[in-house]
């Protein structure tokens, strides 16, 4: 997807499972943020998948992020919050984390709203 600077419109947030002690000695794992970078965002077309037996609305989706260190560390056990103007988010399940070019210039995340991350 050729994608240029002006492109990055949108904010987007990466998180990571991190372990950590729940006060009773067990370890639990929290979602815990890494870095925030200007994103491409583009929806996709939306359809419906069986989980658990019903029906669920998947939207899936591509970011776009410039490659750096920390873009690079990002995998499928990661996920995307979309920040959007109004004040209001989106939680993407990460998919794919490839640099699609091979370029190191941008990473490309494929992404699933609306499924368990």
């Amino acid at each position: 997807m050729p994608i240029t600077s002006g492109q990055l419109r949108e904010r987007v947030r990466l998180e990571r499972r991190t372990p950590q002690k729940d006060g009773f000695g067990n370890s639990v794992s929290a979602w815990q943020a890494q870095f925030e970078r200007r994103a491409a965002v583009q929806m996709m077309r939306g359809g419906e998948e069986v989980l658990a037996s019903r029906l669920e609305g998947v939207q899936p989706a591509t970011i776009v992020l410039r490659f750096d260190e920390k873009t690079r560390a990002i995998t499928a056990d990661w996920r995307a919050i979309h920040l959007r103007d109004d004040g209001s988010e989106r939680e993407f399940a990460i998919q794919t984390a490839e640099d699609m070019e091979g370029r190191r210039q941008w990473i490309t995340l494929t992404c699933k709203a609306g499924v368990a991350s």
